[in-house]
């Protein structure tokens, strides 16, 4: 099915990218309905990563919540994101010569991602050190 805003036509997917796209963000991994995205690689940004991340994060939110009107029938759904912020070194590089990708490697990553099996439908669930970056800055 194609999936599309019930009110002007654009795809799922353009709504993600605008909120990508308004940030100093970048999609490193998409698989299975799950994406990876980093502040700061390839290249360094600002010192400001995690609120980066922060604001990607509630912007997804607020596109998810907006709802999609999705196939033939025009049914309206809610999709429950479930995301993980961790901040901390890792390791980059490209991997591959035939196909080859920017991935991301190291602690910081397997504890974003681990963080999303215990994680709560439309909450986003940070690690102490994210919430000593932020808490100056938002209301945790």
């Amino acid at each position: 099915a194609v999936v599309s805003t019930q009110s002007t036509g654009e795809t799922f997917y353009t709504r993600v990218s605008e909120v990508l796209e308004s940030h100093s963000v970048n999609e490193i991994e998409t698989a299975a309905g799950e994406c990876l995205v980093v502040s700061g690689l390839p290249e360094r940004t600002t010192n400001k990563h995690c609120e980066e991340i922060a604001l990607t994060a509630l912007g997804l939110r607020s596109v998810m919540c907006r709802g999609l009107q999705l196939g033939v029938h025009g049914d309206f759904v809610c999709f429950r994101l479930i995301q993980g912020i961790a901040s901390g070194p890792c390791a980059a590089g490209i991997i591959g010569v035939k196909l080859p990708r920017f991935c991301v490697f190291g602690d910081t990553v397997n504890t974003a991602a681990r963080m999303k099996s215990t994680a709560i439908g439309m909450r986003i669930q940070i690690t102490d050190v994210c919430n000593k970056i932020l808490e100056e800055r938002f209301v945790i």
